[in-house]
């Protein structure tokens, strides 16, 4: 198993929600998210030696800090639901 290798975390230490377009926010969470489901799927013993979980917890920050601007915006639309 030491043949497993792991995409580089994503850079989080600069993100700005608001600053960014709903394409932004949203291409985003798909990258946040699928470096997440890739360390979330590696077995515990391989997990510690590729990245620690300070790591994966701003990681996890970060994706909460979109998703929580993007709750913002759709908060502002007037739009009735499901139609």
């Amino acid at each position: 198993m030491s043949d497993l290798t792991l995409p580089e975390p994503p850079d989080v230490s600069s993100l700005d929600p608001s600053l960014m377009t709903a394409s932004e926010l949203q291409s985003g969470l798909e990258h946040l998210f699928g470096w997440l489901q890739t360390v979330e799927a590696l077995p515990e013993t391989c997990l510690k030696p590729l990245v620690d979980d300070d790591t994966v917890q701003d990681v996890r920050n970060a994706a909460n800090l979109l998703l929580s601007e993007r709750r913002d915006r759709h908060s502002d639309e007037t739009a009735p639901r499901g139609g």
